[in-house]
């Protein structure tokens, strides 16, 4: 099934699978995470192309730094990409501080979750600085899913945004076919009043009509 999707798999065998051997079953995961990445990753590669989307979007606060590592240490670049893409997500930038990291962290992968339903593939304590640093392929992992659920979120949206403009396009419609339709009820009536007051005898019916 895995050599079908055009997976190629070196050293894998169904054995390492049932023996549990962990660098092997670690290294099937990863291939299988590139395969799905939509192109963002592949197999021996930096990650360049998912880091390139996240300073792309992330607007003032994109990281400027050029590893994985030192791009989330502070979690702004995490914070930054979250109000990118729904500034009503419960993310306020102007209140962030690049020196609380772990606030920081936690409230990005807190909003992820809740908001967006991003599983918590990590936390802020995963994120040790310099002397135990955040594994990278666990972070490209993260972000390569915060990157699908944003996607699926602005889809969702802009359906949703059609989906009224439609009910609001339709109203109109209503309400305008309703306003000629009166029009020519008032007219008609109108009308009829003008043909009895013409065929009154005196000015009194007239009046009257």
């Amino acid at each position: 099934r895995v050599k079908a999707i055009g997976i190629e798999l070196v050293n894998i065998g169904a054995e390492a699978l049932v023996d549990g051997n962990p660098t092997l079953i670690l290294g099937l995961s990863w291939k299988l995470i590139c395969h799905f990445s939509d192109g963002m990753l592949s197999d021996g590669s930096s990650g360049a192309d998912l880091l390139a989307w996240v300073k792309k979007n992330a607007g003032a606060s994109a990281p400027s730094a050029g590893t994985w590592v030192e791009a989330f240490q502070d979690g702004t670049a995490l914070c930054a990409l979250l109000h990118s893409y729904d500034p009503g997500c419960g993310v306020e930038l102007t209140a962030l501080r690049p020196g609380n990291s772990q606030k920081n962290l936690e409230l990005a992968f807190t909003v992820a979750h809740d908001k967006f339903g991003v599983p918590r593939l990590l936390d802020s304590s995963d994120f040790g600085g310099a002397d135990a640093p955040v594994d990278v392929r666990s972070l490209q992992t993260y972000v390569l899913k915060l990157r699908q659920a944003l996607r699926a979120h602005a889809e969702q949206a802009q359906v949703e945004t059609a989906q009224t403009v439609a009910a609001i396009e339709a109203r109109a419609a209503a309400l305008a076919q309703w306003a000629t339709a009166a029009a020519a009820t008032l007219a008609e009536q109108r009308s009829v009043a003008d043909a009895k007051r013409a065929a009154a005898a005196t000015p009194a019916e007239r009046q009257e009509a």
